[in-house]
């Protein structure tokens, strides 16, 4: 007999409920891996950009500490002799002077012992940039055993300095090496050259605003 209630006629099936089910858990599927890679997406540009600004900012602080190297002597005391070189030596790897810029008290603080070193991963063609900050010890000028602030600043594949030298009547000349008695002055400029993680090159010469103070033999004791 046939059956002829409407309420009955305008339900929906068990079949039918499973199937839409199943179909809107498909379209969620799909709409969430689409915010995720769209999100992973968003997350890495981000990242990316986070680390140019921050290595940006790391160049920045290390122009301005090199660039405000000062001619400050210390004072070497042996058995024999008493030396008093300029507070100014480095390598390709080390770079060690007198600044007032610190990364961590900012610009034209109080003047601190600054050591810059490339650190190199031997299980990894890479390394990091590493800075010290140590107060200055009177009345020898010499930098204290306690560091005062320690960070790596930059990752990268190498880091490596040059020192120019500039005499009257002779060519200027690109060193390795900057270390008293043979440089008893502050170099006319430093070269940085880092090669960094984010495929960058970074490439500074960076001039000293004291040379030519050093170079007449004008010195802060």
């Amino acid at each position: 007999m046939p059956c002829n209630n409407p309420d009955r006629q305008a339900g929906f099936s068990l079949i039918e409920v499973l199937v839409s089910m199943t179909m809107m858990a498909m379209v969620a599927a799909v709409v969430l891996s689409a915010m995720r890679s769209g999100l992973a997406m968003w997350d890495k540009g981000g990242n990316h950009i986070e680390a140019l600004r921050h290595s940006r900012l790391v160049v920045d602080v290390l122009n301005d500490q090199i660039r405000g190297a000062l001619p400050l002597t210390y004072t070497l005391r042996a058995t024999d002799r008493v030396a008093m070189p300029l507070a100014f030596e480095g390598d390709r790897t080390s770079l060690r002077f007198v600044s007032r810029t610190s990364f961590k008290d900012g610009p034209d603080g109080i003047p601190r012992w600054i050591q810059i070193r490339w650190i190199a991963d031997p299980a990894a063609p890479a390394g990091a940039l590493s800075v010290e900050e140590r107060r200055i010890l009177p009345p020898d000028n010499t930098p204290d055993s306690t560091i005062y602030w320690q960070g790596t600043v930059l990752h990268g594949e190498s880091c490596a300095f040059d020192f120019l030298l500039a005499q009257p009547n002779k060519p200027v000349v690109w060193l390795q090496e900057w270390r008293y008695p043979a440089n008893p002055t502050l170099p006319k400029a430093v070269r940085l050259n880092c090669a960094l993680k984010q495929k960058n090159t970074t490439k500074l010469v960076i001039p000293l605003d004291y040379a030519a103070s050093s170079a007449d033999g004008l010195t802060l004791r």
